[in-house]
């Protein structure tokens, strides 16, 4: 059965102009960009595409060598960021920003 949800690279299209692409390919997620950095915005974001964020992080983990996504996250993801994290909010905007910066960078290629 086809999969008929938007997929984040296309929201990325249709929700971003090319500039802020081209930035965020450049310059990173983290940076700040409106209405990708507030909690708020990004929690929202991550629970829209949540399926295909863990879909994703199960591929990534598996094709890094990785046992889980778990596993991937705490040797992968930066030191700095992940001590950071004291909420679910923080948790889902890491993963959220992490898939938005890879999709980011298959549309800039």
């Amino acid at each position: 059965m086809e999969n008929k949800e938007k997929k984040l690279k296309d929201w990325i299209v249709e929700s971003l102009d090319e500039k802020p692409i081209r930035d965020i390919a450049k310059y990173g997620i983290d940076a700040g960009w409106g209405g990708l950095t507030e909690y708020a915005d990004t929690s929202q974001l991550y629970g829209k595409f949540k399926q295909e964020i863990w879909e994703d992080l199960v591929e990534e983990a598996k094709a890094g060598g990785f046992s889980n996504p778990l596993e991937l996250i705490v040797t992968v993801f930066a030191k700095d960021k992940l001590d950071k994290i004291e909420t679910a909010d923080q948790f889902e905007n890491l993963l959220f920003w992490h898939l938005m910066e890879k999709k980011i960078k298959e549309i800039t290629s």
